[in-house]
């Protein structure tokens, strides 16, 4: 994120990405050292030709990137709602 050199990209970012879907807080590099292993083991099955392995590898990724979506909307509009 930060080689984006755009600091509205990272605010973003960081924002969005800042938890797992087990709702645990993750600092930015173990977020980016999550997703950098899931994209290494991705490349490798893509390399390999194992069309099933990078499936269920993206498959995965996807699912656990939507997980940490939600998760942290819905911990935001909780908060707003206490606001409210």
């Amino acid at each position: 994120w930060v080689a984006a050199d755009n600091d509205r990209i990272l605010s973003i970012l960081s924002s969005m990405w800042n938890g797992l879907s087990m709702g645990h807080k993750v600092t930015e590099d173990a977020y980016a050292q999550i997703s950098n292993s899931e994209h290494s083991k991705l490349v490798e099955a893509i390399k390999a030709y194992d069309e099933e392995k990078a499936k269920q590898l993206m498959y995965a990724h996807i699912i656990r990137s939507m997980e940490n979506i939600l998760t942290h909307f819905v911990q935001d509009h909780e908060v707003l709602s206490e606001i409210d």
